[in-house]
C-alpha cells in the first residue's frame, strides 16, 4: 500500500511536467522556470533532509539559464521576515537558557484535573491567541519550545503535538491582520483594514478552528491516551510531586518575561503605531524583535556570539532566503501576466465561480511554496483586473479567497508557511526527529480540504447575501 502511495506524487508531477513541455502557450524561460521549480520542490518534499542543498541546486539552475536574476533573487527573498526571524530566535533562545519554559511547564503542571483534553485545548488555545495577536512565525517559535519542554518531561514522542500546533497555527494566521505577513500584504496593496478581517475573515476562522480541533483529537487520540497515561503516571496531584516541580520565579526570569511581554505587546500594537507615526509598513514588525534582541545580547555580554551560533537555526535561515527567492522566476519570466489573463477571462465567462477557483487556486498553491509568496504572485493579477474595469462585486471576494485560501493551504504540506519550517528545523534540532512527505500529507491534506471547502462556501454565501 505504502508503495502504490508512493508513486502518486511522482505521477502528478510528471504529468505536470509533460504538460507545460509541451504547451504552446509558455515561452521557452517561462518553460525552464517551471520545471526548475517544479522540480525542485517535488525534490524538496520528498527528500525532506537534503531541502537546503535542493535549494542551493535550485537557485543556482535558475540563475544560469538566466530565468532569474540578481534584482529578483534580492526582492523575493523577503529579507524583513529573516531579520524578524533572527531576532525571535534569538529571543527565545534567552528564555530557554533562564529555564523559562521549565517555569512555564510547572505552572501548567500545577493546573487542577490535568488531563489530555486540558493540555490538547491548552496547546490549541495558546496557539490561536498568540497568532492572533503577534503573528504565526512568532507564536510557533515560542509554543513550539514550550510544546518539546511537555513532551521531553513526559517522555512522549513530540511530533504530533508539534502537528496540532502547527495545523492551529495555520489556521489562526488568517483570523486577523496580524496573523500572518500575507494580511499586511493585503492591507498595503488592496486597502483592507483591522475590522474588515474581523467581519470577513476571523467568524470563518474560528468555525475551520472548531471543526479542525475535533479533526486533530480523532485524528491524534491514540498519541492522546498515552500522554493520559503518562499524567497519571506521575501523579500530578500528589503535594509532594507539587513541591518537587515547584520552580520559583528567579529575579532573572522575571525580567526576561517582561522583556517578552513588552515586545508581544508592542507586535500587537505595530500597525497602530506604524500609522500613528506615518512608518512605512512592517517597520516596527522587524524593528521590535531586533531591538530585543540587541538587549538580550547585551545581557550575555561574552557569550553573545556563542548565543547567535547556537540558537539560531542558521540551516532553517538560509533555506528560507533561497526558498522564497526562487518565487521571483514567475514575475521575471511573465508567468504573472499569464495569470492574470487567465483570472481575466475567467471574470467574463464565470464571475461567481472565479471566487472559488481563486480560493482553491491560492490553497493548493500554497502547498508548493509559501502562502506569502503565493499571495504575492496573485496580488498584481487581482489588481489588473480592477484596474481592467472589472466589477467590485467580484473583485473584493476575490483578496478573501486569495487570503483564506492560502492561510488554510498552508497545511497540505511541510513548507506551505514560514511557521512549518521553523518548527520541524526546531523538532530537528532539539528533538532529532525528522517528518516525512507522506506523514505530514495524510494530516495536512484531509485538514486543509475540509477548511478550504468551507472557506470557499462561506465567500459565496456572505457575497451573494451582501452584493
Amino acid at each position: 500500500m505504502i508503495k502504490k502511495k508512493a508513486w502518486i506524487l511522482p505521477s502528478v508531477i510528471a504529468g505536470a511536467l509533460l504538460i507545460i513541455i509541451n504547451s504552446n502557450y509558455l515561452t521557452l524561460p517561462q518553460k525552464l522556470s517551471l520545471i526548475i521549480f517544479i522540480t525542485t520542490v517535488f525534490a524538496t518534499l520528498v527528500f525532506w533532509r537534503f531541502h537546503l542543498p535542493i535549494a542551493f541546486l535550485g537557485v543556482g539552475a535558475l540563475l544560469l539559464t538566466r530565468t532569474l536574476d540578481i534584482q529578483h533573487l534580492i526582492t523575493f527573498a523577503s529579507l524583513d521576515l529573516i531579520v524578524f526571524l533572527i531576532g525571535m530566535m534569538v529571543l527565545v533562545g534567552l528564555l530557554r537558557e533562564a529555564e523559562f519554559f521549565t517555569w512555564l511547564l510547572e505552572k501548567i503542571l500545577l493546573i487542577r484535573n490535568l488531563n489530555a483534553i486540558k493540555l490538547f485545548l491548552l496547546i490549541i488555545g495558546f496557539s490561536f491567541l498568540l497568532t492572533s495577536l503577534v503573528g504565526q512565525v512568532a507564536s510557533v517559535i515560542f509554543m513550539s519550545s514550550l510544546v518539546l519542554e511537555i513532551c521531553n518531561f513526559f517522555a512522549i514522542n513530540p511530533l504530533p503535538f508539534i502537528m496540532v500546533t502547527l495545523m492551529t497555527t495555520n489556521i489562526a494566521s488568517a483570523g486577523t491582520i496580524l496573523g500572518s505577513p500575507a494580511g499586511i500584504l493585503l492591507e498595503t496593496y488592496a486597502g483592507l483594514h483591522f475590522k474588515d478581517f474581523l467581519f470577513w475573515s476571523f467568524p470563518i476562522t474560528l468555525s475551520c478552528l472548531l471543526v479542525g480541533t475535533g479533526f486533530l483529537w480523532m485524528w491524534y487520540r491514540g498519541d492522546m491516551k498515552k500522554i493520559e497515561t503518562k499524567i497519571k503516571e506521575v501523579e500530578i496531584e500528589d503535594r509532594t510531586f507539587r513541591q518537587l516541580i515547584n520552580v520559583p520565579a528567579t529575579r532573572e526570569i522575571k525580567e526576561e518575561l517582561f522583556l517578552l511581554g513588552t515586545i508581544l505587546f508592542s507586535l500587537t500594537l505595530h500597525f497602530q503605531i506604524e500609522k500613528l507615526f506615518s512608518l512605512p509598513p512592517n517597520t516596527l514588525l522587524v524593528a521590535i524583535p531586533l531591538v530585543g534582541a540587541g538587549i538580550a545580547l547585551s545581557w550575555k555580554k561574552e557569550e553573545a556570539r556563542v548565543y547567535i551560533e547556537e540558537h539560531v537555526d542558521w540551516w532553517t535561515i538560509v533555506f528560507f532566503i533561497l526558498f522564497f527567492a526562487k518565487a521571483g522566476t514567475f514575475k521575471y519570466t511573465g508567468v504573472t501576466n499569464l495569470i492574470s489573463s487567465f483570472l481575466e477571462n475567467q471574470a467574463k465567462i464565470q464571475p461567481l465561480l472565479l471566487i472559488t477557483e481563486i480560493t482553491w487556486i491560492s490553497s493548493l498553491s500554497s502547498s508548493i511554496m509559501d502562502n506569502v509568496v503565493v499571495v504575492s504572485i496573485l496580488v498584481p493579477a487581482i489588481k489588473a483586473l480592477e484596474a481592467k474595469g472589472v466589477a467590485h462585486i467580484l473583485t473584493y471576494p476575490l483578496w478573501w479567497g486569495l487570503f483564506l485560501g492560502g492561510c488554510f493551504g498552508s497545511n497540505i504540506t511541510m513548507i506551505g508557511s514560514p511557521a512549518n519550517i521553523v518548527a520541524l528545523g526546531l523538532l530537528e534540532k532539539q528533538a532529532g526527529i525528522k517528518i516525512g512527505f507522506f506523514q505530514w500529507v495524510k494530516v495536512g491534506l484531509i485538514l486543509a480540504l475540509i477548511t478550504t471547502t468551507l472557506a470557499s462556501i462561506y465567500l459565496i454565501v456572505v457575497t451573494r447575501f451582501l452584493f
